[in-house]
């Protein structure tokens, strides 16, 4: 079978984005993301340890924000890790797609406040687009693998501070109510709402079932694997996952 042209690890561990890189055993991967504080005076890190557990005739991929190259870049979004581990003794394979989002959870408890709803629904249908279009590319890489018979496990995840999964459900449950017209459509602050809501409709499945820790990706439902940071200091938090074949 052909092989991949996979990269080796760079001595100063600066990946290039959009690179597949190759991974041996015992091998630590840094995922590092910088976000602007509230204030704007400080950034915050975040730091995803990837850490590659692997046995005999066994070896790691990563790439961060990859995508296929046979595809249009504003036609792909690009989930920030994509991790794998390749074992050729079993013909077994298994893929890691992951976001990091600082907080999913940041929008407000008043869901009628500041347009929290939408945004909501807005990050949630945007990260499991991000992970749908990156499953595309990464099925792109393994094509030649599976006409000779290897099988994949994949597994999905975000990385995040916090996940509040009683908000994604409350969020579901209010647009819900608002399109069942569960209020005077002669209030016209409660038709405004009512109005910016309706395009979203098809959103509250997709809500209740994040909610559950559930996501339909190329219509094929999957665990979500969700990943804490835990906080360093004021301005660092990390997450540690280990990446191999169970």
């Amino acid at each position: 079978m052909k092989n991949l042209n996979l990269k080796s690890i760079p001595k100063n561990k600066k990946y290039e984005p959009n690179t597949l890189y190759r991974i041996n055993s015992g091998e630590e991967v840094l995922f590092e993301e910088l976000h602007d504080e509230s204030d704007g005076k400080q950034k915050h890190k975040e730091i995803v340890r990837l850490k590659y557990i692997l046995e005999d005739k066994q070896y790691g991929i990563y790439a961060k924000e990859y995508r296929n190259v046979l595809f249009v870049k504003d036609d792909m979004k690009k989930a920030d890790i994509l991790a794998c581990v390749v074992d050729d003794k079993n013909k077994r394979i298994h893929s890691f797609i992951m976001d990091v989002k600082s907080n999913i959870s940041a929008f407000s408890d008043d869901l009628y406040k500041n347009d929290a709803l939408i945004t909501v629904i807005k990050e949630v249908r945007d990260f499991i687009n991000q992970l749908a279009d990156e499953k595309v590319s990464k099925d792109g890489i393994f094509y030649l693998y599976k006409s000779e018979g290897y099988n994949e496990e994949e597994t999905f995840g975000i990385v995040t501070k916090s996940f509040e999964k009683n908000k994604f459900l409350d969020a579901s449950e209010m647009i819900e109510t608002v399109l069942n017209r569960n209020g005077n459509l002669n209030d016209l602050s409660f038709l405004k709402f009512y109005n910016s809501l309706k395009p979203y409709k098809s959103e509250i499945k997709k809500l209740r079932d994040f909610s559950k820790q559930k996501i339909t990706i190329c219509d094929r439902q999957f665990d979500l694997n969700v990943f804490l940071l835990s906080n360093i200091d004021e301005y660092i938090s990390e997450a540690s996952i280990e990446i191999c074949i169970s």
